[in-house]
């Protein structure tokens, strides 16, 4: 049943992706996470991210101004999928490319706000 919460969050974020709702979309995608380290039984985690967080979820909200937020989205079906179908190595795997994202978020951002940066 826990897997199927993830699932209908993901149904709601597509919704919010084609209505470019940038608040909402941002907020399910911090609640995915959430969702996740809960229950993976590590809420500490969670509190412990979400205190370096700040930097983070600002690259996040300009990330949905330059980069298609549907990338995150399908990650997270992905990922689901996986631990869904108990294949750690898939989930290992996405969960990587899923992070992996900051870095090119951060040179989209870079090109699309140059202003936001010391020379």
């Amino acid at each position: 049943a826990s897997c199927l919460v993830g699932s209908e969050m993901c149904i709601r974020d597509s919704m919010y992706i084609e209505r470019a709702q940038e608040e909402k979309i941002f907020e399910l995608d911090k609640g995915f996470h959430r969702l996740l380290y809960v229950q993976c039984g590590c809420p500490y985690w969670y509190d412990l991210v979400e205190n370096l967080a700040p930097h983070f979820d600002r690259t996040t909200i300009l990330s949905f101004r330059c980069r298609p937020a549907k990338t995150i989205y399908e990650d997270h079906v992905s990922l689901l999928k996986a631990i869904e179908q108990k294949d750690a190595a898939a989930a290992h795997r996405i969960a990587g490319q899923h992070m992996q994202r900051y870095t090119e978020n951060l040179s989209a951002i870079r090109e699309a706000f140059p202003h936001y940066f010391k020379a």
